[in-house]
């Protein structure tokens, strides 16, 4: 008796006829396993930290105040467009049949008190809007900058101590070998347990912390939160160019777009006063109307073509068709309101002094604000120098090789350690703290909106 294998070599047409099926299957199944080997021993393609410009991109773009200044910014076009309607001449017509009437109308106003002033409103206007506009994006460019640097203290603060956590974890495999050598104490090696599961508690605890404040940062950006995403340095740590309080004050007062804003507006609303009051001037407007009449139905059934481009009137139509031009001069003055006028003006300067109240409380805020913002950079910095005097990674070498050498406890170096941790923490905090500050500083001074014009994202 022969053996299949045997067989299928001395026939292998029929073989292969009848097990085709199951070895298509057999080299499927044989494929998708080399596949899945080969993509779970190749490494993954990490992802590149995200960078402040990346939030500050998407936060422009997503904000709703910047949206809504947008809109405001060409409403304001859209009435300098309304201003420009009422000086501009004015035609219309019409026409009605039988017996074919035609009306052109053309009107041309001469003079009205108010249209000066509506010309300045509008130009006050859009200036508002566009200040408003830049301020929209200064206000989203801090509040990203300080989520931003929240954020990073926080993943800072994460993966030091998930460090520090591992170092204890390790350390603990060999802790009853020296508690058996008689190296460590049945205290020291509950010392040792309970300051590892202090550690990761306290790692557990800052990473989620940094999740909440990563979901802020995307929340703040506009955008949907990417879970285990690394953010990138955002800045160099050093002082701002300006230290000086008085200069940096005369700053504020020519670049914070919240008090450009208010002065246009209070301006605009000046000029509102002005406009109120013309209408209780006359005004006086030129209107000409051409009226044609003819019996038919179209003035040119009255003219026959004699030779090219020369038209002649024939006998035929002569009664059949009038024109007539008049000119007239309309001099209109509105004589009594019911006092509507009157309130109208009194609501204005209202809303004038309203204006003058918020400037001068913004007038008043700036020079402190500014102090106060460069009192924080100067503490800030001078904490940042502080914490980055201390070598704690030559610290943390020393208490290794004494540990080594037997000079030192595991205990010992565990201290060092933890010592180390707090100082690393103590500098990244430093860090976000300058940097805060020094957001803080250009938001007193108004000076957010150079993010937009150093980097072509911004450029509109």
């Amino acid at each position: 008796m022969s053996f299949p294998l045997f067989n299928s070599l001395k026939q292998p047409p029929s073989f292969l006829k009848r097990h085709r099926i199951a070895l298509v299957l057999y080299f499927s199944i044989l494929a998708s396993i080399l596949i899945n080997l080969t993509s779970a021993a190749a490494p993954a393609t990490p992802t590149p930290p995200l960078t402040l410009e990346f939030f500050l991109q998407k936060a422009v773009n997503q904000s709703e105040a910047v949206k809504i200044a947008i809109a405001n910014n060409k409403l304001a076009e859209a009435e300098e467009w309304i201003f420009w309607s009422t000086i501009l001449p004015k035609i219309s017509g019409g026409i009605s049949t039988p017996p074919a009437f035609i009306q052109v109308v053309v009107n041309q106003k001469i003079y009205d008190y108010g249209t000066p002033a509506r010309y300045r409103a509008s130009q006050y206007d859009m200036a508002a809007a566009k200040a408003n506009y830049e301020l929209a994006v200064n206000e989203t460019i801090y509040d990203v900058r300080d989520a931003y640097a929240r954020a990073l203290f926080l993943q800072k603060v994460a993966l030091l101590t998930d460090s520090y956590a591992k170092e204890l974890e390790s350390s603990l495999k060999t802790v009853d070998l020296q508690f058996e050598a008689g190296k460590l104490t049945k205290n020291e090696v509950q010392r040792l347990y309970v300051r590892t599961s202090l550690a990761r508690k306290n790692a557990e605890d800052q990473k989620i912390e940094e999740t909440r404040l990563k979901e802020l940062l995307f929340r703040t950006s506009g955008i949907p939160l990417q879970p285990n995403i690394l953010l990138a340095e955002s800045e160099s740590f050093h002082l701002p160019e300006i230290m000086d309080p008085t200069k940096l004050i005369e700053i504020a007062f020519q670049q914070r777009r919240d008090l450009y804003t208010l002065e246009n507006l209070k301006l605009s609303k000046n000029e509102n006063i002005q406009i109120l009051k013309s209408f209780e001037l006359p005004k006086l407007d030129l209107t000409g109307i051409s009226d044609m009449e003819t019996g038919n139905l179209g003035v040119r059934t009255g003219y026959k073509s004699t030779y090219v481009n020369k038209f002649q009137r024939t006998d035929d139509f002569k009664e059949d068709f009038s024109a007539k031009l008049r000119i007239n001069n309309v001099l209109s003055w509105r004589i009594y309101q019911g006092g509507l006028i009157r309130g109208e003006i009194k609501t204005a300067q209202s809303e004038v002094i309203e204006q003058e109240v918020l400037l001068q409380r913004i007038r008043t805020n700036i020079p402190s604000q500014v102090k106060a913002a460069l009192e924080l950079v100067t503490l800030a910095n001078d904490q940042w120098k502080l914490t980055s005097e201390f070598d704690s990674q030559a610290a943390l070498e020393a208490s290794k090789a004494d540990f080594d050498n037997g000079k030192a406890k595991q205990l010992d170096l565990l201290d060092t350690q933890e010592t180390v941790l707090t100082q690393r923490i103590q500098k990244a905090a430093a860090e976000s703290n300058l940097t805060i500050s020094k957001s803080s500083l250009d938001r007193a001074t108004g000076l957010g909106i150079r993010f937009i014009h150093d980097s072509s994202v911004f450029k509109k």
